[in-house]
C-alpha cells in the first residue's frame, strides 16, 4: 500500500512475510530503530512486527476500460465503465507502485470505455452518456474538473447538431493536435471534434455514419454560376458556350435572354433509347402570363455533355413530365412522353394552346418525339397537372395481360384546389388518328376513374401480385380552412380501374411522396413542406418550413401503413456557399422539403432529399 516507516534508521536483516490467522503479516528482523519520541542516539536493535494492510476499493473501480499516465509519471488515470467516474492513483515513479487517491479521482457520468491525456487535459469517452467529457487537471495535485461536456443532440448555434457518439469507445488525437476523433459502436459512426490547441476546448465538426458513402464533393465552382453574364452582345452560340465548360455543374440549355423557362423548371425525367441516354425538362414559370417548354437534351459521348435535341414549344404550361416505354399487342416497343400543363392566362398570352396531358411517341427514323394523343376528362375543365404516373398491374396469371395506367394529380383549376385526381386506362382496341394525320394501333389512354384529392401534388404507385396494386395521393392542402397545410397522403387500394380509399396518413404541406422496397420490405416516404403560408419574411413565420417529412412501413398482417421513421432535426440543412458570404454551417433540420428521390449505389440504398427553403443564415 505504500506505508512509509519512520524511525527507522537502517535494515541489517531480511523481511520474512507469513501469514497468521488468515491475515499477513510482515516481520521486520534485526532492525535498527529509535523509539517513538527518543532521538538517534537513543536507537538500538531488535525485531520489529508490522501488520501489512491492503487497500480495498469498494465500488470505485468496477470494469476498469482504459488507462491514461500523465505527462510527469506521478498519477494514473483509470476508465471505470460500471463506477460511473475516472479513478486516479498516485504514482511511485520508482518503484511504479500505485495508491489510489479519492480527492483526485472523479464520479458523474456513466459508461466511460476511452481515455486520451494530452497536456493537463483528460478527455473521457462515454459510450451509455453518448458524450466527450474534458477534464482540466491540476498538475500539483492531480485532481480532475469537469470544463466540457460534448454530447449527442446538443444544439449550438453556428454548429452542427451533435450526434453520432453514442456507443462512444474510442478516441484519438491527429497529428495536427486539433483533429480528434471518436468511435461510436451503437451509432456505427465516426465523430469528428476541433480542438483548440491552446485551451483543449472542443467543437463538434461532423460525422460519418455507416450507410454514407462518402463521395468526392460535387464542383460548386464555375464559369456554370455566372448565370448573370450580359449576352446582349452575343450571339446565341457565343453564349451558349459559356455554359459549356465542361465543368459541373452544367446549365442545360443556351441564352438565358431569349430562353427564360430555362430558370424555370419544374420537373426533369431521364431515360434511354437504345444507347442513347435523354433528359427532358419541364420548364415553366408559375406566372400565368410567361411560357414555357418542355426541352429534350441528349448526352453526347465525345462532347461529354448534353445537347439540346428538341423543344417542345407548345408545352407552354410543362410542369409535369413522365417517361415509358409500352408494348403493344403485336410486339412493337414504343417510347412516350407524357407532359402536363400548369396555369397560363390563354387569353393574356393570345396562345391557342391545349393545357391539359399531352403524349408524345418517339420516332426512330426521325429520332424526335411526335404528337401522339391528349388524355380526356369525362367533361371540360380546367384542371392542371402537377405530376404524372406510370405503372403496370401485375397479372394474377401468367396468361393474364399487363395492364398499363397513367395516373395523373391536379393541384387547382385556376379557381379552387378541390380538383379530382384521375386515372387513365391504356385501350389496345380500336385505331387513333395522329396529329400528322398516320393512324396507331390501339386508342390509347382514356379515362377510367377519378381520384378523390386536394390541392394533390404527387402520387406513387405500389405494385402487390395478383392484384392492382396500391395509389398513394400526396395532399398538400386539407380540407379546414383554418389549418391549409394540414394536408394527408390517401392510400388507395385499386381494382379494375376504379379506387376505394384504405388508409389517410397525416401529412403537413405534402410535396412529393415516393415508394421503394428495401430487403422485400415496402416504404412509403412523404415530403412535408410547410405548415402554411408565411405571413412575412421574419423568422419566426419562416418556421412554418421547419417541417419533419416521413417514412412509413407496409404492414402485411394489418393491410395498412405504420409511422417508421421522422426525418426530423437530427437531419441536417446546409446551404451553397457564395462569394462574400461566411462559411457554411449546418441546421438541425430539413426545411421546404419538395421532393424525395430513393435510389441504390454499389448495393447500398440511399434517399435523396431536395429543400426549396435553406437561406445561409439560421434566422432564415
Amino acid at each position: 500500500g505504500g506505508q512509509a516507516l519512520s524511525g527507522m534508521l537502517s535494515l541489517s536483516s531480511i523481511a520474512v512475510e507469513a501469514e497468521v490467522g488468515g491475515e499477513a503479516t510482515l516481520f521486520l528482523l534485526s532492525g535498527v530503530f529509535t523509539p517513538p519520541g527518543d532521538d538517534a542516539s537513543g536507537a538500538g536493535t531488535g525485531t520489529v512486527l508490522l501488520p501489512s494492510r491492503t487497500e480495498t476499493l469498494a465500488n470505485v473501480m468496477g470494469n476498469p476500460t482504459a488507462l491514461q499516465l500523465s505527462p510527469d509519471g506521478s498519477f494514473l488515470y483509470v476508465s471505470a465503465y460500471r463506477s460511473r467516474g475516472v479513478v486516479a492513483f498516485r504514482r511511485d515513479g520508482v518503484t511504479g507502485r500505485l495508491v489510489y487517491d479519492p480527492a483526485a479521482s472523479f464520479r458523474g457520468y456513466r459508461g466511460f470505455e476511452a481515455l486520451l491525456m494530452t497536456g493537463n487535459r483528460l478527455y473521457a469517452a462515454s459510450g451509455v452518456s453518448a458524450a466527450v467529457v474534458a477534464f482540466v487537471r491540476n498538475a500539483a495535485t492531480g485532481v480532475l474538473t469537469v470544463a466540457q461536456v460534448v454530447q449527442n443532440g446538443d444544439v449550438t448555434p453556428g454548429v452542427p447538431y451533435v450526434d453520432g457518439l453514442s456507443g462512444a469507445n474510442s478516441i484519438s488525437l491527429g497529428g495536427d493536435g486539433v483533429s480528434m476523433y471518436i468511435a461510436g459502436a451503437i451509432d456505427k459512426s465516426v465523430v469528428v471534434l476541433s480542438r483548440d490547441a491552446g485551451t483543449g476546448a472542443l467543437v463538434y465538426v461532423d460525422r460519418v455514419m455507416e450507410g454514407e458513402r462518402m463521395y468526392e464533393q460535387f464542383q460548386t465552382s464555375s464559369n456554370d454560376n455566372a448565370w448573370f453574364v450580359d449576352s446582349s452582345h452575343m450571339t446565341p452560340a457565343a453564349y451558349d458556350a459559356v455554359w459549356s465548360d465542361n465543368v459541373f455543374p452544367m446549365r442545360l440549355g443556351g441564352n438565358a435572354r431569349d430562353r427564360a423557362w430555362l430558370f424555370t423548371a419544374q420537373d426533369v425525367a431521364q431515360f434511354s433509347i437504345g444507347s442513347a441516354l435523354f433528359v427532358v425538362v419541364a420548364a415553366s414559370d408559375v406566372d400565368p402570363l410567361s411560357e414555357g417548354v418542355a426541352a429534350i437534351y441528349a448526352w453526347d459521348r465525345i462532347l461529354a455533355r448534353f445537347k439540346t435535341v428538341q423543344i417542345l414549344t407548345a408545352e407552354i404550361g410543362a410542369s409535369c413530365v413522365e417517361h415509358f416505354a409500352w408494348t403493344d399487342p403485336y410486339g412493337s416497343v414504343d417510347h412516350y412522353l407524357a407532359v402536363g400543363n400548369g396555369y397560363k392566362n390563354l387569353t393574356a398570352i393570345g396562345s391557342s394552346a391545349l393545357l391539359g396531358v399531352q403524349l408524345y411517341r418517339w420516332d426512330t427514323a426521325a429520332e424526335q418525339f411526335f404528337p401522339d394523343h391528349l388524355l380526356t376528362l369525362p367533361s371540360p375543365t380546367r384542371s392542371y397537372a402537377s405530376s404524372i404516373k406510370f405503372f403496370q398491374t401485375t397479372p394474377s396469371s401468367p396468361l393474364a395481360p399487363n395492364v398499363a395506367y397513367l395516373a395523373v394529380t391536379y393541384r387547382w383549376d385556376g379557381d379552387n384546389v378541390g380538383v379530382p385526381s384521375a386515372l387513365f386506362r391504356w385501350r389496345d382496341d380500336g385505331v387513333r388518328t395522329l396529329q400528322d394525320g398516320t393512324r396507331a394501333f390501339g386508342l390509347g389512354f382514356v379515362y377510367a376513374s377519378p381520384i378523390p384529392s386536394r390541392a394533390a401534388t404527387a402520387l406513387a404507385h405500389f405494385s402487390f401480385k395478383g392484384t392492382e396494386g396500391l395509389l398513394a395521393v400526396a395532399n398538400s392542402q386539407g380540407w379546414d380552412p383554418s389549418a391549409p397545410g394540414v394536408g394527408s397522403v390517401d392510400v388507395y387500394a385499386m381494382a379494375g380501374g376504379n379506387v376505394t380509399l384504405l388508409q389517410a396518413l397525416p401529412a403537413v404541406g405534402a410535396a412529393d411522396v415516393v415508394a421503394f422496397t428495401i430487403e422485400d420490405r415496402q416504404f412509403l416516404a412523404v415530403a412535408n413542406r410547410q405548415a402554411r403560408p408565411p405571413a412575412n419574411n421574419t423568422p419566426a413565420e419562416q418556421s412554418v418550413y421547419d417541417q419533419a417529412s416521413e417514412i412509413f412501413l407496409w404492414d402485411a398482417s394489418l393491410q395498412r401503413f405504420k409511422l417508421h421513421q421522422l426525418l426530423g432535426e437530427e437531419f441536417q440543412s446546409i446551404f451553397e456557399q457564395e462569394p462574400g458570404m461566411e462559411p457554411p454551417v449546418a441546421f438541425s433540420h430539413l426545411r421546404g422539403t419538395t421532393g424525395l428521390h430513393p435510389f441504390t449505389a454499389d448495393g447500398e440504398f440511399y434517399l435523396a432529399v431536395a429543400q426549396s427553403v435553406c437561406e445561409w443564415q439560421e434566422a432564415r
